[in-house]
């Protein structure tokens, strides 16, 4: 099993199996799932949502820290900037281009 990195010390091996919701952390250790605050960061003013460095498909998404699932990935039509959402509100959103739903 690849453990991603930071997660190799007991500590936080312990931390994750305490708050994290077994699906998500057997999806995070099994590295078919990325957490949204590792490879992007909150967007201001609109809890649950992150403006990301990229998009890879094939893999989930979750914001770790809350435990909980991202619903939808869009790309900005005109500025190209990716967001995810803990809801679904970029599933059909004029100005997005859905990526990935849930």
């Amino acid at each position: 099993m690849n453990v991603p990195r930071g997660l190799k010390t007991k500590a936080l091996r312990k931390k994750l199996i305490d708050e994290i919701p077994n699906a998500m952390l057997r999806s995070m250790l099994e590295g078919e799932c990325l957490d949204v605050r590792k490879i992007g960061r909150p967007l201001r003013g609109t809890p649950g949502d992150f403006i990301l460095g990229g998009f890879l498909e094939g893999i989930d998404y979750a914001d770790v820290d809350n435990g909980e699932w991202i619903w939808s990935i869009g790309r900005n039509k005109k500025t190209g900037q990716i967001r995810a959402s803990t809801s679904g509100r970029y599933y059909e959103h004029p100005d997005y281009e859905c990526l990935w739903v849930r």
